[in-house]
């Protein structure tokens, strides 16, 4: 299935951008991860994805999507279309763990 700007008010993952940074999405909510000298991470900024303008920007940026620290999803640039497993989907809206 080919997820939009609209999915990212129902998932629950971690994205890794174009750029290289790593953000955790939450119902819209996204938090940049970084990782600090001694290898624990920190969350420096949330924000909230209210705009569809602002949703739309930020999955154009979108790379690749992790769950559970494996690739679900990923692409080469932003033109193509992000594509995933319905499964993996389904794992990822529920914000389930096995």
């Amino acid at each position: 299935m080919e997820l939009t700007h609209l999915h990212l008010e129902r998932i629950c993952c971690e994205v890794t951008l174009f750029s290289r940074q790593r953000w955790r999405i939450s119902q819209q909510k996204i938090q940049r991860i970084i990782v600090d000298d001694s290898g624990k991470q920190q969350e420096i900024v949330t924000r909230e994805l209210g705009v569809d303008e602002d949703a739309e920007l930020f999955f154009t940026q979108i790379k690749s999507i992790f769950r559970d620290g494996k690739i679900v999803a990923c692409r080469g640039c932003p033109q193509h279309p992000l594509k995933i497993l319905r499964e993996n989907y389904a794992k990822i809206k529920a914000g389930t763990k096995e």
